[in-house]
Formats: C-alpha cells, structure tokens, sequence
C-alpha cells in the first residue's frame, strides 16, 4: 500500500516501537516532514523563519523548507506550532502548495457540505478534490482525514517525481 511505499523511501519511519500509528493525531511538525520528504526537498538552511521551530529541532529542517518553498506559513505571530495538532484543511493547503497545485477552482464549487466556498481552506480542498485525492463519507462530508491527506499528497508527489525520471530517461 501506500504507507508501505513510503516507508521504503524513508518518507515515513513510524514510531520508536515499531508501529505506525495511523489513527493517532498528526501534528504540524510531523506534516511538515511528510510532505518535505515526500517533494523531495533537500535544501538547507541556516535562519529560523518561525520563532518556535528554532535551527536545529526536531522538525527545523523540514519547516524551513516548507516555509521557503510557500508551502507553509505559520501564523500571525510569527509561529508555526509544530507541535499542534495540524487540521484537515491545514494538510490540503501545505500539500497542494507542496505540490504546486494551482487547478482553477469555479467559485460556486462545492464537493464536500462541510467546506462552503469561500472557507479558509476551500480552494486547497476542492484542488485536491479534483486530484481524486480527498475521501467523502454517505453524507458528502469531507472524511478524510490529516493522515490520509497527507498520503494521498506523497502519492500525488511520488507519481509526479516517478513521470519525471522516465520523461528523462
């Protein structure tokens, strides 16, 4: 499956234990290394864009690069709060940035009853949505949830570094 896939190129490793977890909590940070790992981002650093994601923690590396490549941006305050727990609609907007998703959205467009046009993250939503990358439940809800966001996004990203490869070859 997909957790498989991405484990085997080091996108995600699971927990000290041996498990992965796929039901637990998501944070901010952890997206950020998903998604930069899975974009293949290798840049480096040395200024903290976020007050609270410092040079050298845990999460610093892929923040930065997220930060730098418009794909995250924190909040008003000048913080990122990896440690939070990151929302549906976070995970679609760092994604589709991520992946430099741009698909015209009509304004009326909804797919999901729970995100009307003109909603913080709608436009992410209904970008991905149009990827075939967003699950919806019997009632049109948006169900998916950070965790599948965010492997749907590596998905998205390893098709696309895959199509790449042998465009080049």
């Amino acid at each position: 499956g997909v957790i498989e896939c991405l484990a085997c190129r080091d996108i995600v490793g699971g927990y000290s234990d041996g498990s992965f977890r796929p039901t637990a909590t998501v944070t901010r940070g952890q997206l950020a290394k998903f998604v930069a790992l899975a974009a293949g981002y290798t840049d480096t650093y040395n200024t903290a864009t976020f007050t609270d994601v410092p040079v050298g923690s845990t999460f610093y590396a892929y923040v930065e690069c997220l930060a730098c490549a418009g794909a995250a941006n924190g909040y008003s305050d000048g913080t990122y709060r990896p440690g939070n727990p990151v929302s549906r609609g976070q995970a679609a907007k760092i994604v589709a940035l991520a992946a430099g998703i741009g698909d015209a959205v009509p304004p009326a467009q909804q797919t999901f009853a729970d995100i009307p046009p003109g909603s913080t993250f709608w436009r992410y939503v209904e970008q991905l949505a149009g990827r075939g990358v967003v699950i919806t439940g019997a009632t049109g809800i948006a169900a998916a949830s950070a965790h599948r966001f965010a492997a749907e996004g590596a998905r998205l990203f390893l098709i696309s570094r895959t199509e790449d490869h042998l465009g080049a070859l």
